[in-house]
């Protein structure tokens, strides 16, 4: 039989399991001739998919950046002076848990109010069970735990930055990952139109300027027109149409103006136009 020289040790592995750590520090000590040993782990590491790992001929083992191959039992055979026979180490089990990957990351979106808006998210550990926690501006959303969230009829207080923790199940250490997104809920603009009621002479033009509280606004209108020639829809800032009567008595346009900006209408507003005959 081949006689190991005192204090020898040979370090060895049993595959074994998926689990967590980076770097891993495994230490020896044994408690005398055929007592066995003491094996602890400290820290977080990377050993060789072999039964022998080579060159692990000392009392501890120390590797760096580990994977989910190095993953399992660990022990260290140690050597005596005849007659006593090499002893076995206590086994120490290497967990080395998957890192999270988001493979689809939230979106940023930008709605208009009374919209429905959903957030989802798409991470992967090697298949392991996963755990959410979505936050608004910072703070946890009380029951928002699945890996989508949706809000119904959003209104300008639903704005803000959005994100979603991802961790593993119950033991896992690796890092939580995270994902954000903005939303952003456009204001509904308020148009006005100066006049918005008006009288004049059949043969004159309307000068009807529109404004709104909303920067950049488009206004688009249609108009019911009653003993009045001259009247079309129309877009613009600015109503200018030149009308006349249809006879000899007072007729009436009304026109209805509807703001839009970033894709978001607004109510409604009338105009109304009385045209008066012209004096034969």
């Amino acid at each position: 039989k081949r006689r190991l020289p005192q204090g020898a040790a040979r370090h060895r592995r049993r595959p074994q399991g998926d689990a967590l750590l980076r770097r891993s520090h495994l230490h020896s000590t044994p408690e005398g001739p055929g007592d066995g040993s003491r094996t602890r782990c400290e820290g977080t590491g990377a050993l060789s998919n072999t039964a022998n790992i080579s060159g692990a001929t000392s009392q501890s083992l120390h590797f760096n950046n580990v994977n989910l191959t190095d993953a399992g039992t660990y022990y260290v055979v140690i050597g005596g002076v005849s007659p006593c026979l090499p002893v076995e180490s206590y086994h120490v089990t290497l967990n080395v848990d998957q890192s999270i990957t988001i493979t689809d990351p939230l979106d940023s979106q930008a709605l208009c109010p009374g919209s429905d808006v959903t957030f989802s998210v798409a991470a992967d550990a090697n298949g392991d069970p996963l755990s959410y926690q979505w936050r608004f501006n910072g703070s946890d959303i009380t029951g928002a735990t699945s890996s989508s969230y949706t809000i119904e009829d959003i209104s300008s207080a639903n704005a803000g930055t959005y994100s979603v923790v991802i961790n593993g199940t119950a033991g896992y250490n690796c890092s939580s990952a995270i994902s954000s997104a903005t939303l952003t809920v456009y204001p509904i603009p308020v148009a006005t139109a100066d006049p918005d009621d008006l009288t004049i002479c059949s043969g004159s033009t309307t000068s009807i300027s529109l404004t709104s509280t909303v920067p950049g606004t488009s206004f688009n209108w249609t108009y019911n027109a009653n003993g009045v020639n001259g009247a079309s829809d129309g877009s613009g800032s600015t109503i200018s149409q030149a009308l006349t009567t249809a006879g000899n008595v007072p007729g009436t346009v009304i026109y209805s103006v509807i703001p839009a900006a970033n894709g978001c209408s607004g109510e409604a507003v009338e105009v109304t136009v009385t045209v008066n005959p012209t004096p034969s």
